[in-house]
């Protein structure tokens, strides 16, 4: 068997080469006999016009397989460059060969294809609910990627929901938080004001007990004087009291005195007369001096008795004073405690008033922000309420993926079944 055969003739010899299939030559060479040459051309033009009519035959076939393998070939240029599936139709068959087989088989693929990109359209408008069945890799893939994004919109949803709880009692918590922010702020600002006045007053009776503790060591020290002078008098009193027992004992000599001087003038008779005279003169005036003398002694006996009650009460008033300036002391030590204390509880009070009103406005930001993720939520709970899922979810109601699905591949198996 060969594809392609020559024959030569040569001074009455043929010479003949054929092509082997494996690309080989095989040559023969046979004797021709001039009886055999008219046969031998006729078999010569023979084998030439069948070698003619096979190439056209050949040209034939070749431009229909082409024609059919373009038509292939602008089928899947058209799916590549546009893709427009459905509106381009299934490709014509003509004959009932292997190119037939093969055109059948691409409008198979194209049913697939359209099949797919209905589902798909489906899946754009929500309906997770379809089941992908068929076998390949496409086929895996989009149903694992139905699966997946399933589980993730059930999750999604569970999620929104339970996102959507949260904000509101974050947001109700927050709302309460804030009033009851606002009601301990207004009474931080009260205690703050009390606090403020306080310590106005604290420092008020600071200054006063100051002032007291002044008095009390001013009088403390005008008792000590007075004590003092009393001390001098009583020491004064002591000195005339010995000064009027001198001046008695004088005068009681001065009576004697005159008493022997009256004695003596009554013997001397009349020229004693003027010296009995003078010695009454004196006796007068020595009783005189002693009546006197009795009288003073009285006043320094109710002036020593006075002094003494004196001293008793001006120790008494000393003790009292200095009472009364440890008293003030103690007072103004503990009311300057008081106005240290309170004015630094006054700061707190403050520095807390204000820590409370930060956190007010921190609340009412949060609430703020709360009430943002509740808008949040509620838009992704609509979102995710487009999605038709399996198990008895509820169906999304703005939607109807189911039916644009039935109709897209009722047209599919219309088209290419």
């Amino acid at each position: 068997e060969s594809s392609r055969a020559t024959v030569v003739l040569h001074d009455e010899l043929a010479l003949v080469a054929t092509e082997t299939k494996d690309g080989r030559w095989l040559v023969g060479r046979r004797p021709v006999h001039l009886e055999h040459r008219n046969f031998l051309l006729m078999l010569v033009l023979t084998v030439v016009t069948l070698g003619i009519w096979g190439l056209i035959s050949v040209g034939s076939l070749t431009r229909s397989f082409l024609a059919a393998i373009r038509r292939v070939n602008h089928a899947v240029r058209r799916v590549v460059d546009v893709g427009d599936l459905v509106a381009m139709g299934p490709i014509p068959t003509y004959s009932g060969d292997e190119l037939a087989e093969l055109t059948h088989d691409f409008n198979r693929l194209l049913g697939e294809l359209v099949g797919l990109a209905a589902m798909t359209q489906a899946v754009a408008a929500g309906d997770l609910t379809m089941r992908m069945e068929g076998r390949g890799d496409v086929s895996s893939a989009f149903a694992s990627m139905l699966v997946q994004l399933h589980d993730v919109v059930a999750q999604i949803r569970e999620t929104s929901v339970g996102l959507a709880t949260a904000a509101s009692e974050i947001h109700a918590a927050t709302q309460e938080q804030e009033t009851a922010s606002e009601h301990l702020a207004n009474g931080m600002r009260d205690v703050s004001r009390t606090m403020d006045s306080l310590a106005t007053s604290a420092t008020q009776i600071d200054g006063a007990s100051k002032g007291v503790l002044e008095n009390a060591e001013r009088t403390l020290a005008t008792t000590d004087e007075m004590a003092r002078k009393i001390g001098e008098l009583s020491e004064r009193t002591k000195g005339i009291s010995e000064l009027l027992e001198v001046i008695r004992d004088v005068a009681d000599r001065s009576d004697l005195l005159a008493l022997n001087g009256s004695l003596e003038s009554t013997r001397a008779g009349e020229a004693g007369r003027g010296f009995a005279l003078v010695a009454a003169e004196m006796r007068r005036l020595a009783e005189r001096v002693t009546g006197t003398v009795a009288d003073v002694r009285e006043l320094v006996v109710d002036i020593k008795a006075s002094t003494a009650t004196t001293v008793m009460a001006t120790e008494q008033s000393r003790r009292l004073a200095e009472n009364t300036a440890a008293a003030a002391r103690r007072i103004t030590a503990e009311t300057q405690q008081q106005s240290a204390d309170t004015t630094m509880a006054s700061t707190n009070v403050r520095e807390v008033a204000n820590i409370i009103a930060q956190t007010s406005v921190a609340t009412t930001q949060t609430r703020a922000a709360a009430e943002g993720l509740m808008m949040q939520a509620d838009l992704l709970e609509q979102l995710v309420l487009k999605f038709e899922l399996r198990e008895g979810d509820a169906p999304a109601a703005a939607f109807a993926p189911e039916a644009l699905r039935s109709a897209a591949l009722a047209e599919a198996k219309r088209r290419f079944s």
